[in-house]
């Protein structure tokens, strides 16, 4: 991995910019919404919280 190799740091603070915004014209999954949904800031918050409570629940199945 020379990119790791070559700027660690820039690698990890671009690989988890939960700022960053998405373009509508590049998405497939979510084609079906409208683009005011796709690119509002509580569908986000809602599909990081779903991701999260979704890893717990196959953790706590799984592991525990």
């Amino acid at each position: 991995m020379p990119f790791l190799m070559y700027d660690p740091v820039a690698y990890i603070r671009r690989s988890f910019d939960l700022g960053r915004v998405f373009l509508f014209k590049w998405t497939v999954n979510w084609r079906f919404l409208p683009e005011e949904v796709f690119l509002d800031k509580r569908f986000h918050l809602m599909l990081l919280g779903a991701h999260a409570v979704l890893l717990m629940v196959f953790a706590g199945g799984v592991w525990f």
